[in-house]
């Protein structure tokens, strides 16, 4: 797998009062460019221990250390995917970093901050965002010492994109498609207040996200892009799975 995806979305229980469950969530980009849907769980909650039975399931069936891991700031997420993958580069969602950020300043300079911090996402690569990261951080800790600490937090993996090809940044630095999924199952069940079971949920949202995947473009990949991936992957070259591996693995989700 080249680039992995790895999110969550809670849903309410009917028989359980106001408890909401988590659905645990996995796609990725192969090698081949292809988007692919690797795998739904209903779990307890983002814990470490959920995400880790997550993560080794996936494992299981054939899934190998990927290139990248977009996550969001779920500490459990975090731990389990440093755990199970240490040499995959982590990349923190850019969105909800930036949110965590613009929650803490005023409310009348959000806006500039915004630019000030795509222009760190825009960068040409990573040396330039790290100099534009440190300008940045530089400002708010005079100005809003608490949006700096939220900017510096974890701030190595909201960089980390500026490494892959300049046109796979805007794939790689959110999990906004699985999340896009996610809103539409949501909109189709706001007249149900709750689910009566486990099943019923899964069964909705995997409805949403597979018409979801039949409009999922392939990424390109050109000789410049497969150069510089070539080169992120030397120090722990993947294994790369077979067609018939990834059948079988897609079959036995």
């Amino acid at each position: 797998m080249l680039y992995l995806f790895l999110d969550a979305v809670y849903e309410p229980r009917r028989r359980t009062g106001s408890t909401r469950e988590a659905v645990l969530a996995a796609w990725g980009v192969a090698q081949d460019g292809r988007k692919v849907l690797l795998s739904l769980r209903v779990g307890e909650a983002e814990s470490d221990e959920a995400w880790r039975d997550f993560l080794r399931d996936l494992v299981r069936r054939g899934l190998s250390c990927p290139l990248t891991v977009t996550t969001d700031g779920a500490p459990g997420l975090i731990q389990a995917v440093e755990r199970q993958w240490p040499h995959a580069l982590r990349i923190r969602c850019w969105a909800h970093k930036t949110r965590n950020v613009l929650s803490r300043v005023p409310d009348a300079v959000p806006c500039e901050i915004k630019q000030q911090l795509y222009s760190i996402r825009d960068a040409a690569d990573y040396e330039t965002g790290w100099q534009r990261f440190q300008d940045v951080y530089e400002r708010l800790a005079r100005e809003y010492p608490s949006a700096a600490r939220s900017l510096d937090e974890d701030h190595e993996a909201w960089l980390a994109h500026l490494k892959v090809p300049a046109r796979h940044r805007i794939i790689v630095r959110t999990t906004h498609l699985i999340e896009r999924c996610f809103e539409e199952e949501q909109r189709r069940t706001q007249g149900l207040p709750r689910f009566w079971t486990e099943k019923s949920a899964l069964t909705l949202l995997l409805g949403a996200v597979i018409r979801a995947t039949q409009h999922w473009r392939v990424v390109g990949i050109n000789a410049e892009e497969g150069e510089i991936l070539q080169a992120l992957w030397e120090p722990h070259p993947p294994h790369i799975a077979s067609e018939e591996e990834m059948l079988s693995a897609m079959a036995s989700a």
